[in-house]
This record gives C-alpha cells, structure tokens and sequence, in this order.
C-alpha cells in the first residue's frame, strides 16, 4: 500500500510540472492549425529526401 501511495505522490509532482508545458504545446499547436494555411506548410516542409526534414528540425 505504501509504494501505491509514494507512486501518486511522485506522479501528481510529476504532472504538475509536466502540465504548464503540455498545455502550452497544445495552445501553440492548435494556433498553427488554425491560421497557418496547410499548404504553407507542405509547400515548404512537404517533398522527398533530406531538406524538408532539415528544415523542418532547424525552423528555416
């Protein structure tokens, strides 16, 4: 029973640090898919091979 109740102790610690930035992920994300057209971004992100994966990792 101990080691239930140290897990919950540990794991709402650990959500409550965890929470701020998952919301703050899924805000900013959400404003992307809003106002940032779907074919901005496959213009530039989209195709085969290396640089769209290099672009999209560096934010060029």
């Amino acid at each position: 029973m101990n080691v239930l109740i140290e897990f919950l102790v540990v794991f709402k610690g650990y959500l409550v640090e965890v929470l701020p930035f998952l919301f703050m992920g899924f805000l900013l994300s959400g404003l992307i898919h809003e106002f940032i057209p779907t074919r901005l971004v496959e213009k530039h992100l989209g195709g085969k091979g290396i640089k769209p994966i290099i672009c999209s990792t560096l934010n060029k």
